[in-house]
């Protein structure tokens, strides 16, 4: 499902920790956002949101959270941080979006600035 629009419900459902900025791209299983993180003082993040079509799938949920954590462990240069995920409170049970996390935004640079 790609998103053109910020779905309302998505909004809604995320409203609490983030407000999301703008869509930066979308597959067959989640959602990329440019979201502000409103309680650490609107710090930019790159939100991806899981379909929920998904969660009906244990195995996949699963992959997901260990992904989220073990990489939220890492430090280093080249990785990006997650600094958390969870599963949407106030989102509407039929809403497609509701499980997400949130990793450090990295502002896309061309090579020529890389190479600098």
């Amino acid at each position: 499902m790609a998103v053109t629009e910020i779905d309302p419900t998505l909004a809604a459902g995320l409203a609490r920790p983030f407000r999301i900025v703008r869509q930066l791209g979308a597959g067959g299983v989640d959602a990329v956002f440019l979201a502000e993180q409103i309680a650490a003082g609107n710090r930019p993040v790159a939100l991806k949101v899981l379909l929920r079509k998904l969660l009906d799938d244990p195995d996949f949920l699963q992959r997901f959270r260990n992904e989220a954590a073990s990489t939220g462990r890492i430090r280093h240069p080249n990785v990006v941080t997650i600094y958390e995920s969870a599963k949407a409170t106030t989102a509407s049970p039929t809403s497609p979006w509701n499980t997400w996390k949130a990793s450090r935004w990295v502002k896309p640079s061309s090579g020529a600035e890389r190479c600098q």
